[in-house]
């Protein structure tokens, strides 16, 4: 069966938590050579954070794209040669954006996936507001379904404060349906889906569950997506614990909340009956479920 992966997307707005964790940053060494991984939180309102990671790797040599083309036109430069102004038509992956205001505000730059956590180590501080914006990746680990949210740009927000707003948390991704299931009489629904990430040899086809709390979302779901279409949806990143206040103390109302909520899709992304669910299934889930996605736009869609 031909395959076409299906990207996913993400883009948060908060105070960073998390840094002064000594398991905050991490590194090791391989046989192809050295590693470091950066994980913390984005505390995007009282009550969620959503946690983000970069990870980055150092080896002699660097393969380099070029801009505005296929895969195929690249090359290869040491280490040291990265950032020599004769590549700056060219890209690496795994790229990272960041702008954490310690020069000109409005000097955006690159850097890759290794150096930009060097840079987070020196720059990024517990307490800082920032717009992360990056690649979404779902996949399965023993049987359960989890999300990994990418870094792919970081910038700090002057005069920022989420008190008092809606947590700006937000995903786009695209999905293979099958079927979108009432779990109670509350209007809370489960679509059940099929996500595809591509790996080193071929792609992996993983089951992935989305929420929807909207009746009119679910109705179109099911009067309008045919099982085995694709379509691109986006929606609230959830991950929060419910809180109301009593005589004055804020107190945990509920157990712990931790999703994807469909809130909307792309019309025109349908692809009605593109793939047989049976064949997709039957298909074993292999490899590693990491790719860069390039084509997104400012909101990281």
């Amino acid at each position: 069966m031909n395959l076409s992966p299906t990207y996913g997307n993400f883009v948060l707005r908060g105070t960073v938590v998390g840094l002064a964790d000594k398991r905050a940053y991490t590194e090791g060494q391989t046989e192809s050579g050295k590693w470091k991984r950066v994980q913390f939180g984005i505390k995007v309102s009282e009550s969620s954070i959503v946690y983000v990671e970069l990870f980055g790797s150092k080896t002699s040599n660097v393969k380099l794209f070029k801009r505005g083309t296929n895969a195929d036109e690249s090359l290869t430069v040491e280490w040291d040669d990265l950032y020599n102004s004769k590549y700056s038509n060219y890209r690496y992956a795994n790229q990272v954006k960041v702008n954490l205001g310690c020069g000109n505000i409005n000097d955006d730059f690159s850097l890759i996936a290794w150096d930009a956590i060097e840079y987070f180590e020196q720059h990024l501080k517990d307490g800082s507001n920032v717009l992360v914006k990056g690649s979404l990746q779902l996949n399965e680990y023993k049987g359960n379904s989890q999300e990994q949210y990418v870094i792919r740009e970081i910038y700090v927000l002057e005069n920022y404060n989420f008190k008092n707003k809606h947590p700006e948390a937000f995903f786009s991704h695209e999905i293979v349906y099958v079927d979108a299931i009432p779990l109670n009489e509350n209007g809370e629904y489960t679509v059940d889906t099929r996500v595809i990430n591509r790996n080193s040899n071929d792609c992996d086809v993983v089951p992935f569950n989305f929420y929807i709390y909207n009746k009119e979302v679910y109705d179109y779901f099911k009067n309008n997506i045919s099982k085995g279409s694709t379509l691109r949806v986006h929606g609230n990143i959830l991950n929060y614990v419910p809180l109301k206040i009593i005589d004055g103390h804020t107190i945990i109302s509920g157990s712990a909340v931790k999703g994807l909520e469909i809130t909307g899709g792309n019309v025109r992304s349908i692809a009605s009956n593109r793939y047989d669910i049976d064949k997709l299934d039957s298909i074993n889930a292999i490899g590693s479920p990491f790719e860069e996605e390039t084509n997104t736009n400012e909101w990281g869609f």
